[in-house]
């Protein structure tokens, strides 16, 4: 087998010596070029592959301030929730609790943080909350807040719940007078 494989080999070969010994006194009398291919793939060119461009920089966020908040001169009740844990403001479109003597309030999706309500607000990292605060969603939180409020307002006299009413500072009600006093009212 390996014979014929190298004697049909040697007779293909010869055959293309011969065609091309006659291609070339051909080509010579005529101008005709002739090209013999016996199957020997030519190495391919390596390709060359550019670098994909840089990504573009990413767009800028706009990140909105906080909003200035906005509370009733009048503090809202507070219900104790034993589920949660705290005391959440009611009969108020606002979410507000109140958690070891100081008051959180939630809005566009901001924390702030006050010591004493009608104090001044502060933005709080959701990392430096109390954690019983972040224990729960919303839902949850309105689900118990709604359930216990309802509780609240059936008997307001005789509730046997814990109830908090936050005090407006001394130092708040001094100032009021003394601008009082000033524009003479």
């Amino acid at each position: 087998m390996m014979r014929y494989t190298v004697s049909y080999f040697s007779a293909a070969l010869a055959a293309v010596m011969l065609v091309s010994a006659i291609g070339v006194t051909q080509s010579l009398a005529s101008g005709l070029n002739v090209n013999v291919d016996i199957g020997v793939p030519a190495p391919a060119a390596p390709v060359q592959v550019a670098p994909p461009p840089p990504p573009p920089p990413p767009a800028p966020v706009y990140v909105p301030a906080p909003a200035p908040i906005v509370l009733p001169a009048t503090p809202p009740p507070f219900v104790y929730v034993p589920e949660l844990g705290y005391y959440v403001a009611v009969d108020v479109p606002f979410d507000m609790i109140y958690v070891g003597n100081s008051y959180y309030y939630y809005a566009n999706g901001y924390w702030y943080q006050a010591g004493y309500y009608g104090a001044p607000w502060s933005v709080v990292a959701r990392r430096a909350l109390p954690p019983v605060l972040v224990r729960f969603g919303f839902k949850e939180i309105h689900r118990y807040r709604d359930r216990e409020f309802r509780i609240y307002q059936r008997d307001r006299e005789h509730y046997r719940g814990r109830l908090h009413r936050p005090e407006v500072r001394r130092e708040i009600i001094r100032e009021e007078r003394r601008e009082m006093r000033r524009e003479g009212r």
